[in-house]
């Protein structure tokens, strides 16, 4: 059994969100690099879907353009607002209004061809609507969620169909409106009876079969008992993907954070690799959880997955990016894939695009939700920082606007200080992460102790006043980690520590 917190805890909107120091170079990178200049990764991108009235502007008629579109569209928007380009932000958000305007008499989005199956497209391309409407609070966004999920039963024709129940549940916390939690499990429950083998299923979940899925769809589908266990309360879904995902570290968890997943999750050595769409997915799903259970050890994961394999993946002006990533990696060409998937090919090298294109669509999301998640509340007089880095937040505690800044280069800085403003002072929570791998935080309070504190989440309620500070100290250690057939990998604190490898590139 797992011990369940009093309430889960909940994402804020973009708008409250502003990222600074290193994460804001990171994504003004993106913005000067392909996140911005999406043509240079080849079809299907620079090309309009959503935004399109026809049902493809490529060769043939599919789902995935519109899914790989979606990605960089998510991506970009995200991106463009933290980092403050317009230009990158009008461009995404025309395409989305484009697909809104076109929608059909009775409410459906998008293509045709896709009314009836193949909807997992839809719910990547809805996730980008639902951030504007979280940069705006503009209700016009989930009005037009609203008539498409209206217009007919969800279609469940292959397993990724199931992924509409994130947006659904969204649309009930937002709107209180019964009929979408209705839907939602109504689309779940479908799933898990049409395909309870999948590795995905409440059945398979709870079962200790190791997991062995393709990883993207894996983590899509999975982290689905936990969105809806945040509305519902039902622990019995809640411990079902809880063990899911122990399993996945169980049996498949990589040095840099990631499990492996080339492309079906497959083991532990030291030569296995992980998709760069799964760094992105892998880590969303990991969200949910820890807002699910309050459990530091998802968040601490997610950290340790976008501070090592995230710029494993990418070059550091993010101009080219690996379709597979191994933490085990020191030469990388255009036949040195080593893995069996697509093996001899150039999947591991750093290349603008992709044969497959879901990755270089994929990896714009990455650090954009990161920034989007560093911030949690539990009802309205909590604030919780949950992911560390330089950043602010502006919201409201109490009632009272407050803005808290976190003032740190974390990682490379053992600590973090918050500067805690409230318009005036203010009876709240303030609620620190204390991560599994510190054994001795310490926290103070305008300088003074706090208390001793421990892995977990550490909440402090007492009444602020505008410049009061918490400083956090994680002081790093080195830990030791043991792999199949004799490997090993050092950590320091959530960093994974590599050899000096010289680079040579042609």
């Amino acid at each position: 059994m797992i011990c369940l917190m009093p309430a889960p805890l909940s994402f804020l909107p973009l708008r409250e969100i502003q990222p600074t120091g290193w994460i804001q170079r990171f994504l003004l990178t993106q913005v000067e690099g392909l996140t911005g200049h999406p043509e240079v990764q080849g079809y299907p991108y620079g090309q309009k879907f959503w935004g399109s009235r026809n049902d493809d502007t490529g060769p043939y008629a599919a789902w995935w353009p519109y899914e790989q579109t979606a990605y960089w569209l998510e991506g970009a928007l995200k991106c463009a607002y933290l980092a403050g380009n317009q230009a990158l932000y009008a461009r995404a958000l025309e395409e989305i209004d484009a697909a809104l305007a076109q929608a059909a008499e009775d409410g459906y989005i998008g293509p045709e061809m896709m009314r009836h199956k193949d909807r997992w497209a839809h719910a990547v391309f809805f996730r980008a609507v639902l951030a504007q409407y979280e940069i705006t609070a503009d209700r016009r966004y989930l009005e037009a969620l609203k008539r498409h999920y209206r217009c007919m039963e969800h279609p469940m024709g292959w397993s990724r169909d199931v992924t509409g129940v994130e947006a659904l549940v969204y649309l009930y916390r937002e709107t209180g409106e019964a009929d979408f939690l209705a839907q939602a499990e109504a689309l779940y429950a479908r799933f898990n009876l049409l395909l309870p083998e999948h590795d995905a299923s409440l059945e398979s979940l709870r079962s200790d079969k190791t997991v062995t899925e393709h990883g993207v769809t894996f983590n899509e589908i999975a982290k689905l008992a936990a969105i809806l266990y945040e509305v519902t309360g039902k622990a019995e879904t809640l411990e079902a993907v809880v063990h899911g995902y122990a399993k996945v570290e169980r049996d498949q968890l990589l040095a840099d954070g990631m499990h492996s997943c080339s492309e079906n999750l497959i083991g532990r050595d030291a030569l296995d690799s992980h998709e760069t769409c799964d760094i992105t997915d892998h880590t969303w799903a990991l969200g949910y959880l820890f807002q699910a259970t309050g459990d530091v050890k998802y968040a601490d994961r997610i950290e340790k997955v976008i501070f090592n394999a995230l710029p494993g993946a990418v070059t550091q002006d993010f101009r080219a990016l690996q379709y597979l990533s191994c933490p085990n990696q020191v030469s990388l060409t255009h036949t040195g894939n080593h893995n069996r998937f697509m093996r001899g090919l150039n999947w591991m090298s750093y290349r603008p695009d992709h044969e497959v294109q879901c990755c270089p669509g994929n990896v714009h999301r990455a650090m954009p939700n990161y920034a989007a998640r560093m911030w949690l509340k539990r009802g309205e007089a909590e604030l919780v920082a949950a992911l560390y880095g330089p950043g602010r937040v502006h919201t409201t505690l109490a009632g009272v606007p407050t803005t808290v800044e976190a003032q740190t280069t974390y990682p490379c800085e053992q600590a973090v200080e918050f500067v805690i403003t409230p318009a005036r002072p203010a009876r709240f929570t303030f609620t620190l992460r204390l991560p599994g791998w510190c054994r001795q935080p310490r926290v103070t309070v305008n300088g003074a102790p706090y208390a001793p504190a421990h892995s977990g989440l550490l909440s402090m309620e007492r009444e602020w006043s505008a410049g009061d500070r918490v400083r956090l100290e994680l002081p790093f250690e080195l830990r030791l980690q043991r792999f199949p057939r004799g490997g090993i990998s050092i950590d320091y604190g959530p960093l994974a520590l590599s050899l000096p490898v010289a680079a040579h590139a042609e």
